[in-house]
């Protein structure tokens, strides 16, 4: 089960390629689809987040022209938290995000993946179809970036994780 919630968080999260995201909802079930029935979707700022999440939670010093911070999800699967910062381009039609979650949450192999650096970190990358996926681990944290964010300036934001 746990391979499977950080494809399943980048899909609920995103909901689709680089479209903006509904609202959070505070609380909900998912029975009969493999999501533990305990999930927990909460608002939040980054600070308090980082007073919360049982790993270290970072943020990009770098944001590209014409992007904002939107918000801070606090999620919990089961006993699995992430930590989910969403950034939108100030046309509001396309975001991206950034997903943050402890070492322990395994990762799926994803096809039409590239090695990259990111600083001094080892980490992988998709691009394809207007849709940006950036993963690697630093200071003990597996980072995420994805969404309609251009190679370049996705990586540039990945190099500013502090």
């Amino acid at each position: 089960m746990r391979i499977s919630l950080v494809v399943l968080l980048a899909a609920v999260s995103i909901g689709g390629c680089g479209k903006k995201p509904e609202a959070a909802s505070s609380q909900g079930q998912a029975p009969q689809s493999g999501i533990p029935e305990h999930r927990s979707i909460k608002k939040m700022s980054v600070e308090e987040a980082r007073k919360k999440a049982p790993f270290k939670v970072l943020a990009p010093a770098y944001l590209p022209e014409g992007v904002q911070y939107l918000e801070t999800r606090y999620v919990e699967f089961g006993s699995d938290t992430f930590v989910v910062l969403q950034y939108e381009f100030t046309a509001g039609q396309r975001y991206f995000q950034v997903d943050e979650y402890p070492p322990t949450v395994v990762e799926v192999a994803m096809p039409g993946v590239q090695e990259i650096q990111v600083g001094s970190y080892k980490g992988q990358a998709v691009f394809q179809h207007g849709f940006t996926m950036v993963r690697w681990t630093q200071d003990g944290t597996r980072l995420m970036i994805n969404g309609a964010i251009g190679q370049a300036e996705a990586l540039k934001v990945a190099q500013s994780f502090k």
